[in-house]
């Protein structure tokens, strides 16, 4: 039986993302522990690891499968996440890597609209699994979609003067986007073509969240309607 009903699939065709409630709730305290434990040694000068602002405080960091088995073993040992990417993109689909991206409390830097196909050049046919490992609303810095644009193809994206994000995806593949909030241990699901960003963290409450990638590279995204 496919992991996700039937009309899942279609509404991803559709939309571009998907929202699975409760997918990894009963992992979310094993993933805050790896994270913390993954994060005990980080230095400023790690490739890896990208930081904002006079603080210094991290937004991103990537390759946390190679910095704790239990994010390898997400990426690779998770049945549920194949076999949902097989079930909306077909077969063929390997994991990449693992991510952390955080908004840090109380912090105004927002993430502009962006297509993630235009920054891997190579691949465009993949998908993301967002693991929202707090609860996520629009004062925190909740994701943002603008529903049907992976449909679009590759955008064109300018130049942006950003700590983290080196371009933008143009205003008219841009808007309107809509919120999608989510609770710790939802899962959102999103294609490497949909535009998406997120608003600043105005609240006092941290806004972090897991990334596994699915890539099939070589592979167009779908032909506009």
């Amino acid at each position: 039986m496919p992991p996700l009903a039937a009309d899942a699939t279609s509404a991803f065709a559709a939309t571009g993302f998907l929202r699975v409630p409760g997918l990894m709730a009963d992992a979310l305290d094993a993933l805050r522990t790896a994270l913390d434990e993954a994060l005990s040694d980080a230095t400023p000068d790690d490739p890896n690891l990208h930081y904002e602002g006079p603080e210094g405080y991290l937004v991103r960091a990537e390759r946390l499968d190679q910095r704790h088995p239990a994010f390898a073993a997400l990426m690779h040992e998770t049945p549920a996440l194949s076999a949902i990417a097989e079930q909306l993109l077909g077969p063929g689909l390997q994991p990449d890597s693992v991510m952390l991206f955080d908004k840090v409390p109380g912090t105004g830097r927002e993430t502009p609209p962006h297509q993630d196909a235009w920054f891997l050049r190579d691949v465009e046919a993949g998908l993301h699994f967002w693991i929202a490992i707090d609860d996520t609303d629009a004062t925190n810095g909740c994701l943002q979609y603008v529903h049907g644009s992976h449909r679009l193809g590759v955008q064109p994206h300018h130049a942006l003067h950003h700590p983290t994000y080196s371009h933008t995806v143009g205003p008219a593949a841009s808007g309107p986007a809509v919120p999608c909030p989510a609770t710790a241990g939802d899962v959102l699901i999103h294609h490497v073509g949909i535009v998406h960003g997120a608003g600043p963290n105005t609240s006092p409450r941290s806004r972090r969240a897991i990334s596994v990638s699915f890539y099939r590279p070589d592979s167009p995204l779908p032909a506009a309607d």
